[in-house]
């Protein structure tokens, strides 16, 4: 069969444009599922259970966008009514949310790539969560003597240096002792590194209030990796290298 005369909904009758009340009901089942959130694919896979759009004709996306489109089904170019005006702005409305794309906040961006992965609500939401339980107890941060953490290449580097002096015989003792102080400098330097970081973070804390949503200067300021396991739990380090596991 070829293009039809008439959109969906519609029949000639005695030379008048008239209400094909069984397509009709289909229209008016169109506009209200995909007022209330339907998508596209919703309603095709619905509508070729249903009735056929002509004939053998199945539905698709193209056939329900042009119907959701349609201005004469509100009575326009002499077509009897089928939608009523506040149906049809609502529809109208759905349809340009869904083809705006959602814009990420700032501090959502920042979440992303502190978790190296797409981020998603339920990740969002641990994450606030357990930023809040630390403004309601900053006493939850303390110092972390994970030192590796803080100065781990160095550390690293000075570690295996002195294994290799003590190792090889005889041993070196003004070379593994030299080694041995610079070892314990940069071990100091770190703790002292750590603790004014941990005093930074629960000085943050202490002067926030609960937060609605992430703000993305708190990030900034308190986190330095987050680690996403399955189903969305996840454990914060922040920057003073404490862990704190998602709540």
């Amino acid at each position: 069969m070829g293009k039809r005369k008439y959109p969906f909904g519609y029949q000639l009758e005695w030379g008048q444009i008239v209400v094909n009340q069984a397509e009709a009901e289909v229209v008016q089942y169109i506009f209200h599922r995909y007022a209330q959130g339907s998508s596209y694919t919703d309603l095709i896979m619905y509508l070729n259970q249903l009735i056929r759009y002509d004939c053998e004709k199945d539905w698709n996306k193209n056939m329900v966008a042009r119907i959701l489109e349609d201005r004469r089904y509100l009575g326009e170019q002499g077509y009897p009514v089928i939608i009523q005006q506040d149906l049809f702005q609502k529809a109208a409305r759905q349809r340009l949310e869904k083809q705006s794309p959602i814009q990420k906040t700032k501090a959502q961006k920042i979440l992303r790539r502190l978790c190296g992965q797409p981020v998603t609500y339920q990740i969002e939401q641990n994450v606030l969560k357990t930023l809040n339980s630390l403004i309601d107890e900053p006493s939850q941060i303390y110092q972390s003597f994970n030192i590796r953490n803080s100065c781990s290449d160095e550390i690293q580097q000075l570690e295996t240096e002195l294994e290799t002096l003590i190792a090889k015989q005889p041993v070196n003792e003004d070379k593994a002792q030299q080694c041995i102080m610079k070892l314990a400098e940069v071990r100091y330097k770190a703790i002292c590194s750590n603790d004014y970081e941990t005093r930074r973070l629960q000085n943050i804390f202490e002067q926030l209030e609960p937060m609605k949503e992430l703000d993305e200067n708190v990030l900034k300021a308190a986190v330095a990796e987050i680690y996403v396991l399955e189903k969305g739990v996840l454990t914060i380090r922040l920057k003073n290298g404490q862990s704190i596991a998602g709540k």
